[in-house]
């Protein structure tokens, strides 16, 4: 027994909470698939993948979907999430990028012209008109 515990009551402990961050990080996930050879070499059987917005992609969902709030959401080009990535390890081309983009857009399209449909339905329209600035080459000389 020490010291401090000899000569004073236990009285609990005092909890402080720190709110921090890590930083975002870049993984690899692994996905096995069972793979049979059939009888008299017939040839083999592989489980198949799990469905993926974007065929043979090598990007999975969480990273696409990133991608998508960073540009949209948080007005954030994809030049700039490729720096990010960059800082962050990962060297993305631009036009791997773009073209991940690109592939959603499509795939999401019909989910907009079905969100336009139903705003057109619709006798009242509400829009945010709050603007994002941008840096505008004018506005640094001024």
């Amino acid at each position: 027994m020490g010291e401090l515990e000899s000569c004073c009551a236990d009285r609990g402990e005092e909890r402080t909470e720190i709110l921090e961050m890590a930083p975002a990080k870049f993984f690899k996930l692994v996905i096995l698939r069972p793979k049979y050879a059939l009888a008299n070499n017939e040839g083999v059987l592989i489980g198949e993948m799990p469905s993926r917005p974007i065929e043979k992609c090598l990007a999975g969902n969480a990273l696409l979907t990133h991608l998508l709030i960073g540009k949209y959401v948080d007005h954030l080009p994809l030049y700039r999430q490729q720096q990010i990535f960059k800082r962050l390890g990962m060297n993305i081309p631009s036009s791997t990028i773009d073209g991940w983009v690109r592939q959603l857009g499509v795939l999401l399209e019909p989910l907009y012209n079905a969100m336009v449909n139903v705003a057109k339905q619709n006798g009242y329209l509400q829009a945010d008109e709050t603007p994002t600035r941008v840096l505008d080459r004018l506005s640094c000389f001024n």
